[in-house]
């Protein structure tokens, strides 16, 4: 039998992890053009350096990043994966 996995895509900016699997996971919602809500929005959201350590203890491994230049700024695609759990269709809680 072929070994399966999934995966998970993360989106770093500036040092904290703000989106994974294309959702926002900070905890505050606001404006980015305002910039004191752009300022609360990232620091809601947790910093890549103990996500990283978070997703490392579960098993997920770093396949591929790479950065991109866009409207809001530069931010860093992370792309990981883990061996599929049985009887788990996903394995994240998010």
């Amino acid at each position: 039998m072929r070994r399966q996995y999934e995966y998970l895509l993360c989106q770093s900016q500036e040092g904290k992890i703000t989106f994974v699997n294309n959702k926002y996971i900070g905890t505050f919602l606001g404006d980015q053009v305002v910039n004191e809500d752009r300022e609360r929005m990232f620091d809601s959201c947790p910093a890549i350096t103990v996500f990283l350590q978070d997703l490392g203890q579960q098993g997920w491994e770093l396949v591929s990043a790479y950065c991109v230049v866009g409207e809001y700024g530069m931010f860093e695609r992370l792309y990981f994966k883990r061996a599929k759990r049985k009887g788990w269709p996903w394995g994240w809680s998010w």
